[in-house]
């Protein structure tokens, strides 16, 4: 009994005095745009939380600019592994998923902020990420991200009116198939 006895104490130091694992992680965030845009200021500021609220030990690196993946190669580069995490708009999974195209439509332009969450957030929204998901073998969580909810286009110095305005002008896109429609000339 008393062989028993030391046998379960040895046992039970080894137990209590486990040495702790420290646990660290380490990601990449490959964002296409900017620093100083919307989307790279909202996934630096979560990139702080996430270290604050983990004390430290999920670190989560933003990558600006493309420096890691243009938007067209991103989707690709986190189903092979290479790359940790991406923040894409919706437009660019519609190279995987086309009827993610619908909000790109000229009858979803002027459109409601409501109206358009409704269809990305709602059982449709959740059925076409869920194709992109399974297509690109990824985890999309959460909604869609909106950087230009209202249909936006941006040009340095010249005021576009109309598609006559659009004459020599260097357009760039989210690799969208129905956006590119869109802006093309006929």
């Amino acid at each position: 009994m008393k062989k028993l006895s030391l046998i379960l104490a040895g046992l039970l130091t080894v137990v209590v005095w486990q040495p702790r694992v420290a646990y660290s992680l380490d990601l990449k965030l490959s964002v296409e745009t900017p620093p100083r845009h919307v989307r790279n200021k909202a996934a630096a500021k979560w990139a702080e939380e996430v270290a604050k609220q983990s004390n430290g030990s999920i670190k989560i690196q933003v990558f600006p600019s493309a420096q890691l993946y243009k938007s067209s190669g991103a989707g690709k580069a986190l189903a092979s592994g290479a790359l940790d995490m991406s923040i894409q708009a919706n437009t660019t999974y519609s190279r995987f998923e086309s009827n993610l195209s619908v909000i790109n439509l000229p009858m979803a332009y002027g459109a409601k902020r409501s109206e358009i969450r409704a269809i990305l957030d709602g059982p449709n929204g959740q059925e076409l990420w869920g194709k992109v998901s399974k297509k690109l073998r990824v985890h999309i969580p959460g909604n869609h991200f909106e950087y230009a909810p209202a249909n936006m286009a941006f040009t340095t110095n010249k005021p576009i009116n109309s598609y006559a305005d659009l004459k020599g002008v260097k357009l760039a896109t989210p690799p969208s198939p129905v956006l590119v429609e869109v802006v093309s000339p006929h």
